[in-house]
């Protein structure tokens, strides 16, 4: 029951009225905002790999942001809109500031943030896509090859996934599509947990007047705490697993190569894969290589969460509906992005 409860106000989907949480239970839902965001994400991953079937990688990401936003009914976009217009609306008045977000209408600010938002996320889910999965066309081919060769084919054309799922690499596929799913499946999931982090770290802003206050439990950051941990567990271990099937399989793709194809693979840096390909312990390094990374993903989007509610919540004072739902997008785009960063650069 609490699921739902928390399925029914993340999401579009509608929950019969007689699971219905009373009047300050609402608390107890949030151990499931991440399960919710996770959820999402899988059931985005389900229309991913549907539209794959017909349309061109391009559009296909489009879609994919459309949806995770119409699945959610555009609740966290809203708010990301509100945030910075009362932000940056030059008010220091935390009344005044309170009066700007809670307006109907979408200033400046607001329109330049959704449009910014939109096109950082199609973007960096279109790069991760093309560097994990675009070496099914050609094996072992180097990191600028694979971001030169972004434009060509049937990425912009044609039927993306029959051309690549079954073009004979079945192995390469799956971990590379895979790889990419996982990441698409997690980042509502990290998003939702953010909200966690501010639920536990921060008060209302108008105590007992907004959103958030029905929300507030002195539990909140053990939720939070408890929740970060198993799920980074989760993702790093499914992303230590999968990245190192695709790395295996690179590796071994062509007849005449062996583990030195690690030195021309987009998974490492140069200077890495050189020191990897020679070594006898190649394999092991890697896996441990890969374990770093996916530490410093998590990590590094947990500073950004800590960093942006310090920034969002100063002049108000607190929290509110809308700095939630706008930090929970920004948290989304920065995960995406260090993802794209610690697969293409470290």
């Amino acid at each position: 029951m609490k699921f739902l409860n928390a399925l029914g106000f993340l999401t579009i989907i509608k929950i019969p009225q007689r699971f219905y949480l009373k009047d300050g239970e609402f608390s107890r839902t949030l151990p499931y905002f991440p399960v919710v965001g996770l959820v999402v994400g899988l059931i985005s991953c389900l229309f991913f790999t549907a539209a794959s079937f017909v349309f061109p990688l391009i559009l296909i990401i489009i879609l994919l942001v459309g949806f995770e936003i119409i699945i959610t009914g555009g609740l966290h976009m809203d708010g990301i809109a509100d945030m910075f217009d009362g932000r940056f609306s030059g008010e220091k008045d935390k009344t005044r500031i309170l009066e700007i977000m809670k307006k109907g209408d979408t200033g400046v600010f607001g329109v330049l943030i959704l449009i910014f938002t939109i096109i950082l996320k199609v973007g960096f889910y279109y790069f991760l896509a093309v560097i994990l999965i675009y070496p099914l066309q050609k094996s072992g081919i180097s990191a600028g090859q694979a971001t030169e060769g972004w434009l060509a084919g049937n990425w912009l054309t044609g039927n993306w996934f029959a051309g690549n799922w079954f073009a004979g690499r079945s192995g390469i596929g799956a971990a590379g599509l895979l790889a990419f799913l996982l990441i698409a499946a997690f980042t509502p999931c990290f998003g939702r947990l953010s909200m966690l982090y501010l639920f536990g770290e921060y008060k209302p802003a108008q105590p007992g007047k907004s959103l958030a206050s029905a929300f507030m439990n002195e539990k909140n950051t053990k939720i939070f705490t408890v929740s970060s941990i198993y799920l980074s567990i989760i993702f790093a271990a499914l992303n230590i697993f999968l990245l190192s099937i695709l790395a295996f399989s690179l590796s071994s793709s062509d007849s005449g190569q062996t583990s030195a194809t690690l030195n021309g693979i987009i998974l490492f840096s140069k200077n890495f894969g050189a020191f990897i390909a020679g070594s006898q312990y190649g394999s092991i390094m890697m896996i441990i290589l890969i374990a770093v990374k996916s530490a410093l993903v998590i990590l590094l989007s947990f500073i950004f969460v800590i960093i942006a509610g310090k920034f969002f919540t100063r002049r108000i004072g607190g929290i509110s509906g809308d700095i939630l739902g706008g930090i929970s997008v920004l948290a989304e785009i920065v995960f995406i992005i260090l993802n794209y960063l610690s697969i293409r650069f470290l």
